[in-house]
């Protein structure tokens, strides 16, 4: 800890009374199959390891290395760092590799952020991954959305823009296994901003040439794939390549 230019450093403890610690409310879910590693690891070699907890020995770092010791009997050693709550908590968090995206998304629900409940809704009821439901609700592909969705700074620009290109993307199901692959969720997204792509035609075309629609490693492939079905019979070719 620094404070005033100067360096704290907080003193080490250490016990083998483990009910003298709590869990926080951001405390994840146990990974039992972490735990049974750690424990492993533990008794081949127990090495050197902290806990974190604030003032009321609530547990902000460590949780499933306090499992393992506690099974096994061991000394546990600990700092407490007072005032550490939920902001802390969100910044160890980040930085903390074992955090899943479904870790940090059950966190925020649990402080009733409204962007992440809607988020959860949204990647549930059509089945989509962490990246596609991010770029989806956010209508931009161009980027990540991994650190502010971590820092719990996410937030959805339109759900019902999101729920409607979802729907399209249900009515091309039958006609392609693959819609929901992220190279052609990607090319849907910048055809639809295309003005002169017109979703209703496009389905008339797939319902013509129902096995069209072949799995492509880019974006811009699928595109070029697009084009072609879109212009089946045309006598005036669109572009769509080229918006």
């Amino acid at each position: 800890m620094i404070l005033n230019n100067t360096i704290t450093i907080p003193s080490i403890n250490c016990t083998t009374d483990y009910s003298t610690f709590k869990f926080h409310p951001l405390n994840r879910p146990v990974n039992e199959t972490h735990v049974k590693s750690l424990i492993e690891s533990m008794k081949q070699d127990y090495l050197f390891t902290l806990i974190t907890v604030n003032e009321k020995n609530e547990i902000c770092d460590g949780q499933h290395r306090y499992y393992a010791i506690r099974e096994l009997n061991l000394p546990l050693f600990y700092v407490v760092i007072n005032g550490y709550g939920e902001e802390e908590m969100k910044r160890l968090n980040t930085n903390n590799t074992n955090w899943t995206n479904d870790d940090y998304l059950r966190c925020f629900i649990k402080q009733e952020n409204p962007h992440y409940v809607k988020y959860k809704e949204f990647k549930q009821k059509y089945s989509l991954n962490h990246s596609d439901s991010q770029k989806i609700l956010k209508w931009k592909h161009q980027r990540s959305y991994t650190n502010d969705f971590k820092n719990g700074k996410f937030k959805i620009e339109s759900y019902e823009r999101a729920c409607d290109f979802m729907e399209k993307l249900l009515m091309i199901r039958p006609f392609y296994a693959g819609y929901k692959r992220t190279m052609f969720i990607n090319a849907m997204m910048t055809l639809m901003g295309n003005k002169e792509f017109k979703f209703d035609e496009f389905i008339v075309k797939l319902q013509q040439q129902p096995t069209s629609l072949v799995n492509c490693i880019k974006s811009d492939t699928y595109i070029e794939l697009v084009e072609k079905i879109y212009n089946y019979k045309r006598k005036d070719r669109v572009n769509l390549r080229f918006p």
